[in-house]
């Protein structure tokens, strides 16, 4: 009997808090509750691709939280996503950093960067007292940590914002499945910014190195399927589900 995904598994279980959407081909998926918004969209290029290999691609993802009347939106906790049977990760020849980092940039670079395997871009609320509320960006890397308990773990390192600019970074564990529409859980848990102060509100990130991928043609619509659950502070959940089309090669 196949394993059932653990996302699936939540949406068979949600709660009243808990919101499913899915989103038509090529498009971001909206979903909402109350006050809460979160955009999701997942894919993988190049688009063309052979059905009988996989070959290197890049894989990309967007989330975004908001809230529907402009205010501080809900505290994000953890955000995980499952994707798609046809998409490998192989970092088996990719070095590792075992990090422990330092606020010395071109320390963490000298020793790391050959580890790094993705770039990408995160946004956050701050709300720091007696000051006025702004929002901030900053460079994110992703490194390759290795295997921990028998699951693959990413580094997520990126700068907060602050007055101290404190340089945070957080797991992101990949768990493999043996069967199923998706094969890997990938877990992001979510450190606390600025003291509590900034809330992580857009996450943007490009896979480039040890990723694969083949054109899934056994189904008649051709695409790569995809989901995401964003979990916050207060034990509400939304839950996404994508796809995006690929050509066979």
């Amino acid at each position: 009997m196949d394993r059932r995904s653990p996302l699936l598994v939540l949406v068979a279980l949600a709660l009243t808090a808990t919101v499913v959407a899915d989103s038509s081909a090529g498009k971001p998926v909206v979903v909402s509750e109350g006050n809460t918004q979160m955009a999701f969209d997942m894919g993988i290029a190049p688009p063309k691709r052979p059905a009988e290999r996989a070959l290197p691609a890049d894989l990309m993802m967007a989330t975004k939280i908001s809230s529907l009347d402009g205010g501080r939106p809900k505290t994000l906790r953890r955000f995980l996503f499952e994707t798609d049977s046809h998409l490998i990760l192989d970092l088996k020849h990719t070095p590792v950093c075992h990090y422990a980092p330092t606020q010395d940039l071109k320390t963490d670079w000298d020793r790391c960067s050959r580890a790094i395997i993705g770039t990408g871009v995160i946004y956050f609320d701050v709300a720091i007292p007696e000051q006025a509320p702004f929002v901030d960006n900053g460079a994110v890397y992703v490194y390759n940590g290795g295997i921990v308990r028998g699951n693959r773990r990413l580094w997520l390192r990126y700068s907060a914002p602050g007055p101290a600019e404190e340089m945070v970074v957080d797991p992101l564990e990949v768990q493999r499945f043996r069967s199923g529409p998706y094969r890997r859980l990938w877990t992001l848990s979510i450190s606390r910014a600025a003291g509590g102060s900034a809330y992580l509100t857009s996450l943007r990130l490009r896979l480039k190195k040890g990723i694969s991928a083949s054109c899934p043609i056994e189904h008649p619509t051709r695409q790569w399927r995809f989901a995401a659950t964003s979990e916050f502070s207060d034990g509400s959940r939304l839950i996404a589900r994508t796809v995006d089309p690929c050509t066979p090669a």
